[in-house]
């Protein structure tokens, strides 16, 4: 018995975590591949809207959490589901992606931040402290990156309890022309209302959605409405010394110039994939380097990208692994920000959330420089680490606790090594093609 409600007799030692649901009143069976049983908590403890889950075994992900529910992460990963604004209460259906990307960022005026989900479909509902309103139009912003998230069709609803909801405006087909573009939609002679709900039933296409900004406005709001402000230009990545196409040096190419176990790492149309989680190495060591390559990610990929390999026995701790994940499996929707695609693993979570979805080809060039490693994910500047702060054998410089695997500090760490692939992690593939390297001065 655990906090006052009883767990099923597992023949194998048990993880537990706890999930957030939308509804603690809607009791129902959570089923995943390796789960034995699963319970929606019925007494009260700290976490009372919460499904608790038996897994028999966690993949790596999973492993967030230890019998302790916590695996020394410094806090649970999800994102709440209701959030505070300017003007009241927002909430979201399902939690946000990554945490910088949660539902308050659709309700804060900046295009340049953004709600990013899992799935096709999602809400958005506002209520205003203030009491009921009578808009007379509505806006969506479209976030910065990949059209097909954006949404396409969607209905706007109206409440005054939060619980009976009549349809304001809907609308279908719709596309956005460009990145950070707000589009309004006018309502005639709509009812007050003092909830809003933009339910979202389908995007263009992706296995992940997000909008930048979502507001209603009065007629006499409408009249004083500014301009959306312009995004601030980003900082460029960082510079790359020009050099002629001969200094670029392609990587395995036909592998002979790489080490791996016999017969799990194939060449074919120049695309380089594996039969199992074993690693590719280069022969050779490398320092102050430029590496530049496209990957491909199969459904619930979780690969990366090693620099600095040291000891190739030893190459998960004796190395710097760039991640590679599908960000929309939903084996992933609550991992540490650190293990997701862009981030240093274990170590230093990536920026923003750039991965394309699954089947489309993504492109890293990670620049590593004596301890200096940054990393740029289709086009954005996501990471940017200085090994030299990473002293610690237990936790990074921000105070969140490492994996224990990863107990070796970097400040130490030689920056010269060889370069390596991971292969298909937990059956899920992954692809690899046009990898070149090129020294730096």
């Amino acid at each position: 018995m655990r906090n006052g409600w009883f767990a099923p007799t597992c023949p194998r030692p048990m993880h537990w975590y706890a999930k957030p649901i939308v509804n603690i009143k809607q009791y129902s069976l959570m089923k995943l591949p390796t789960t034995i049983s699963a319970l929606l908590l019925a007494g009260s403890c700290a976490c009372a809207a919460s499904i608790f889950v038996a897994i028999e075994q966690l993949d790596d992900v999973l492993q967030n959490y230890d019998s302790s529910g916590t695996a020394g992460w410094a806090t649970r990963v999800f994102m709440p589901l209701e959030v505070k604004i300017a003007t009241g209460s927002a909430w979201a259906s399902t939690a946000a992606l990554v945490p910088y990307e949660g539902a308050e960022k659709a309700f804060d005026g900046n295009p340049e931040t953004k709600y990013c989900t899992r799935g096709a479909a999602f809400w958005l509902q506002q209520h205003f402290a203030d009491g009921k309103r009578q808009i007379a139009a509505y806006g969506l912003t479209s976030a910065n990156d990949f059209p097909i998230r954006d949404p396409r069709n969607w209905k706007l609803l109206g409440s005054n309890d939060g619980k009976q909801w009549k349809v304001v405006d809907q609308r279908s087909n719709e596309t956005f022309t460009a990145r950070f573009q707000r589009r309004q939609f006018k309502v005639e002679n709509a009812a007050e209302y003092a909830w809003y709900k933009l339910d979202v039933t389908l995007n263009g296409g992706a296995g992940l959605s997000q909008l930048a900004d979502f507001s209603v406005w009065t007629a006499d709001e409408l009249k004083t409405l500014k301009p959306q402000p312009k995004p601030q230009p980003k900082p460029k990545p960082p510079a790359v010394e020009q050099a002629s196409a001969a200094a670029w040096q392609p990587l395995f190419t036909d592998l002979s110039e790489a080490e791996f176990p016999a017969g799990v790492w194939t060449l074919s149309n120049g695309e380089l994939t594996a039969s199992e989680d074993k690693l590719i190495l280069t022969k050779e060591e490398y320092e102050n380097f430029v590496l530049d390559l496209e990957f491909k990610n199969g459904p619930a990929a979780n690969s990366g990208v090693f620099v600095y390999v040291t000891d190739p026995r030893g190459w998960v701790k004796n190395s710097v692994e760039i991640q590679i994940t599908d960000d929309s499996a939903d084996k992933w929707a609550n991992a540490n920000p650190t293990w997701k695609c862009g981030a240093i693993f274990g170590r230093l979570a990536a920026s923003e959330s750039m991965v394309k979805p699954v089947g489309e080809w993504n492109r890293y060039t990670i620049i590593c420089k004596g301890p200096s490693i940054d990393v740029i994910l289709n086009g954005t500047h996501v990471n940017s680490m200085d090994m030299r702060k990473w002293d610690s054998p237990t936790h990074n410089p921000d105070k969140s606790k490492k994996p224990p695997w990863l107990s070796k500090p970097l400040n130490n760490h030689p920056t010269k090594g060889r370069v390596g692939f991971q292969g298909k992690h937990g059956g899920a593939p992954i692809w690899f093609r046009n990898v070149r390297i090129k020294q730096l001065d």
